[in-house]
């Protein structure tokens, strides 16, 4: 919490080492947060670029246009009224 990772009792029973680095400063601290901060966000933009694309491939499988032949009946929306239809 705020910069320090805490030690639990499961560390000390396993004898871990504490060579956590600590920031010397408050500057420090900022700066490296932010470029962590950073590389997650640009982890977290390609992995749902990758659910996105691959939901799309799976959508237009299934996805069908419908087949309009002239003088068929379609629903159409008049855009000069406001409010609802």
């Amino acid at each position: 919490m705020f910069g320090r990772h805490p030690k639990l009792v499961i560390d000390a029973f396993h004898e871990l080492p504490d060579n956590i680095e600590k920031p010397k400063d408050q500057s420090e601290y900022v700066r490296k947060l932010e470029d962590r901060l950073r590389h997650a966000y640009s982890c977290a933009s390609e992995s749902a670029e990758k659910v996105v694309s691959k939901r799309k491939v799976l959508y237009d499988v299934k996805a069908k246009a419908p087949a309009l032949q002239p003088g068929d009946l379609v629903l159409a929306r008049n855009v000069n009224i406001l409010g609802r239809h």
